[in-house]
């Protein structure tokens, strides 16, 4: 009697380590795929990056390819989440890499619906075109005719949502490349302008003119050196680059 009650213990023990299928690092299947189940997917991490304002979790999931008009679990693409959480930065990255402002989320609203609704002024005007417009033309006003106050003015721009990276359509210069050009003073005040936000960079010194000339390139071709010397100094500490790879025509940049 007393074997055969020990033959039934040991089959009740085999009988359950079956079930579960113990795997040799100690988690059964069941475990694993519990596991697997809680495993965060890229729009998962995109939105806890929006949330914490984490700009390092952010920007490794755009340079790794995430998807910029991806639909995240509450039904918002990361741009519309970003104007939720009053991420001015992440907005204009966005913007800059291609982020639909057409999307619109579960509720039927768009990114500048949302920034109106809750009173984003900043934000509401980098996803107004009209606005955006406006807002260059005057940026490129006060840098061609390099007024005296042009890096306060810049600066006003700046933070009131001007896009510092736009092209002029009609001298094919960016807001840098056309400051080196004229020697304003705007110039060094545009590539170190960080956002007040998060302290980043907003500028991007390697952005092109229409001729493919890289503002570093403007600045190492100005007759003058010497005055050249403090743009080149600036964009070099930038991590300038003099020549970039153009994989597309210059029209077809954004």
């Amino acid at each position: 009697m007393k074997y055969i009650f020990f033959f039934l213990i040991l089959n009740l023990i085999f009988t359950a380590c079956g079930k579960h299928e113990i795997s040799n690092t100690g988690f059964t299947k069941e475990t694993k795929a519990a596991e697997g189940d809680k495993l965060e997917t890229p729009e998962q991490f995109m939105k806890n990056a929006i949330e914490q304002g984490d700009p390092k979790l952010f920007m490794k999931l755009l340079n790794e390819g995430y998807e910029v008009n991806a639909l995240l679990a509450n039904g918002r693409t990361a741009l519309i989440h970003s104007v939720f959480n009053d991420k001015t930065v992440f907005v204009s990255i966005l913007l800059e890499k291609g982020a639909d402002v057409a999307v619109v989320d579960g509720d039927g609203k768009t990114a500048l619906d949302v920034a109106v609704e809750l009173k984003r002024d900043r934000i509401a005007l980098m996803l107004n075109p009209a606005k955006q417009a406006e807002m260059q033309a005057e940026m490129f006003g006060y840098i061609s005719d390099d007024i005296d106050d042009v890096d306060p003015q810049v600066d006003r721009l700046l933070k009131s949502g001007a896009n510092p990276n736009f092209t002029d359509l009609v001298s094919g210069e960016t807001a840098v490349t056309m400051a080196i050009k004229n020697l304003s003073n705007a110039g060094v005040r545009l590539i170190n302008w960080m956002d007040p936000e998060f302290g980043v960079t907003m500028i991007d010194v390697n952005r092109p003119n229409a001729e493919g000339k890289t503002p570093l390139a403007v600045a190492l071709a100005l007759p003058n050196q010497n005055k050249a010397k403090k743009y080149v100094n600036a964009l070099k500490a930038k991590n300038a680059l003099e020549v970039i790879e153009i994989t597309k025509p210059i029209e077809e940049i954004p």
